[in-house]
């Protein structure tokens, strides 16, 4: 989802939160000089109310433990791998990940589950969980900007640039799993765009989009025919539009109107078209009259929508106040509608596999609930990169 965000988007991603900390992106020389580490410290701490259900499985957890700053002033952070089982202290997996050259970026697990890759930049590395080994998968020539699986998970497509930079274009590189062969399938022309990933269709279709500032450009590359190209008619850069779950629908904004209370873009949207990312085609639009909007969720086959909806602000001095939405769901294929009291047990049967971890930054560390209760914290500054749980 790209744009100005006022609703929770669900998806079928493993990787439930992920905070960065330092800057990322970059690129350049790294200076070698002027290093300075940058403990960071912290204790876990658990914290079991009455009442507190564990986790059926075990939680891992990437957790800062030192930064290190090179001397063009951008911080290198490096990462323990550990797992917390019930009311056991967290294991150490792998005590090192990242340093300076290799920024932990993204962590995502393969989709069989057996595996973690993670995006240092500089490459693409993969953490064996039973085998409890890390090995390098992909070394790019420039960087790995972003990656995605193919829908038979054999292959990854990487997109090899450094972001930001104007000095080269990008390439979108194809990796065996397999063996770790790696082709470049498309040579990028321009220095000045720069993509991200969204979705590897069953049709070998992958659906991108190329950020431009604050908005971005959907686009399609189909892995066949090597062609890459804007969606048709929806070839400018644009706030609000996403790609459904299984990507057979781009929803982009049909109608927006003011929002007194969205200081970014001072607009909200209250109408969303369907459309066929690989011909442009309108399919459909899901409109709320009178009312703001957002998308929070498709069914896995796309048949179905869950959205939400509230009324506009008048009066600025309300923008403060809670927001009261309206949940719905669409059926797309007859066109019907049905208000819903609770979206969550929707989500359960849409998304079963998703689970009930969620993190909150405190000031003084890391809160981490599962199904609505603490589980465990954090006392100190240590980062916390991401909390998985899904094995």
């Amino acid at each position: 989802m790209f744009g100005f965000i006022k609703f929770i988007k669900v998806t079928t991603a493993i990787l439930l939160v992920l905070v960065f900390a330092g800057c990322s992106g970059g690129g350049g020389e790294i200076g070698t000089s002027g290093i300075v580490d940058i403990p960071e410290g912290g204790t876990m701490v658990s914290s079991l109310p009455k009442g507190s259900v564990l986790p059926k499985g075990p939680v891992l957890l990437f957790t800062e433990e030192i930064s290190r700053q090179d001397a063009d002033g951008r911080s290198w952070p490096t990462v323990a791998l550990k797992m917390k089982t019930g009311k056991n202290e967290p294991e150490t997996l792998i005590e090192s990940i990242g340093g300076v050259g290799e920024y932990p970026l993204l962590f995502e697990f393969s989709p069989d589950n057996n595996s973690i890759f993670i995006n240092l930049e500089s490459k693409l590395s993969v953490f064996d969980l039973g085998s409890r080994t890390m090995r390098d998968f992909y070394k790019p020539q420039k960087s790995v900007s972003n990656f995605i699986f193919s829908p038979d998970v054999t292959h990854v497509l990487v997109v090899d640039q450094v972001y930001g930079s104007l000095e080269a274009a990008f390439d979108l590189v194809d990796v065996n799993v397999a063996d770790g062969s790696a082709k470049t399938i498309y040579e990028g022309e321009d220095t000045d765009k720069f993509f991200g990933l969204n979705k590897w269709r069953d049709d070998n279709v992958v659906l991108l989009s190329e950020l431009v500032g604050e908005a971005s450009v959907p686009y399609t590359f189909d892995v066949v025919s090597k062609t890459l190209q804007p969606v048709p008619g929806y070839g400018e850069a644009r706030l609000y539009y996403g790609f459904s779950d299984n990507g057979k629908y781009l929803y982009t904004a049909a109608t927006t109107g003011e929002d007194i209370c969205n200081d970014f873009s001072g607009t909200a949207v209250s109408a969303y078209r369907l459309v066929d990312p690989v011909t442009g085609e309108t399919i459909g639009q899901i409109d709320s009259p009178g009312r703001f909007m957002g998308i929070m969720a498709f069914s896995p086959d796309d048949s179905k929508v869950l959205y939400l909806n509230w009324a506009p602000v008048t009066d600025k001095n309300l923008c403060d106040e809670d927001t009261v939405y309206s949940y719905w769901q669409m059926d797309l294929s007859a066109g019907s509608k049905v208000e819903v009291n609770d979206y969550q047990p929707v989500i359960d049967e849409w998304y079963p596999e998703n689970t009930d971890i969620v993190m909150e930054h405190l000031s003084n560390g890391y809160m981490v609930y599962y199904k609505g209760l603490p589980y465990f914290s954090t006392n100190g500054m240590q980062q916390i990169y991401g909390v998985f749980n899904n094995l």
